[in-house]
């Protein structure tokens, strides 16, 4: 098998592998798995999560919390058909904050002297899904932030640790955020090998199913840039 960092199923709305010219039959599976196979769903893991204290506005820029109430490691995915983030704020899930999911927005990336360290992330008590957060677009459409909670997710603790400013008479910290897009600096996180891994071991799943289906009979699958086949 040769493969490339190209994924299965439907990315921006176009279908990414199809069956080779050696194969003229039906799919040996449903339309609908071929174009829209689940195949890789942006996703990323962060270290650490502190709840912020202060507003929690979609674009607040200074964010408060504190240090000696970290809520623990969590993930986000973006539920969409890629293995990329996309969008200048991105709507996420964010999945086991404190025991909790959240349906909400990445809107801010936190930096020190350029480097990303964190994350910013707001939800709303209305987001009891993604499709509410991603109805709202990142506008807080209610216009209350009383009733949002806001996160930080840490990606370098060291560097967030010693970029944040204590406050004074406890255990209170804050820390600024970026206006800089989500998805550059998510992205810019993603291990490359990863991502080629993905779409190998995706790519691979296709061609057992296919040779399965088609009990040993000569085919050829093919996606863009890989191909694999059997003749037995």
């Amino acid at each position: 098998v040769v493969a490339t960092s190209s994924a299965l199923g439907n990315t921006n709305y176009g279908s990414n592998w199809d069956l080779g010219p050696r194969y003229a039959g039906p799919l040996p599976f449903s339309e609908s798995t071929a174009t829209t196979w689940a195949h890789q769903l942006a996703s990323f893991d962060f270290i650490q999560v502190y709840e912020v204290t202060n507003v929690a506005d979609k674009e607040t820029n200074l964010h408060v919390f504190d240090t000696a109430e970290p809520l623990g490691s969590a993930s986000i995915s973006d539920n969409e058909n890629s293995y990329l983030f996309s969008g200048n704020d991105i709507s996420a899930i964010a999945i086991d904050i404190g025991g909790e999911t959240f349906y909400g927005w990445v809107s801010r990336p936190i930096k020190d002297q350029g480097k990303v360290v964190a994350f910013y992330m707001w939800t709303d008590s209305d987001f009891s899904s993604l499709q509410d957060a991603i109805a709202d677009g990142n506008q807080d459409g209610d216009s209350d932030p009383s009733d949002n909670r806001g996160f930080i997710l840490v990606v370098n603790q060291a560097r967030f640790e010693a970029a944040w400013i204590a406050l004074p008479g406890g255990s209170l910290a804050e820390i600024g955020s970026s206006s800089d897009r989500v998805d550059n600096a998510l992205n810019s996180l993603l291990p490359v090998n990863t991502i080629q891994i993905r779409a190998i071991s995706e790519f691979l799943q296709v061609c057992r199913m296919v040779r399965r289906a088609k009990k040993g009979r000569k085919f050829q699958a093919r996606m863009r840039g890989a191909m694999c086949w059997t003749t037995t």
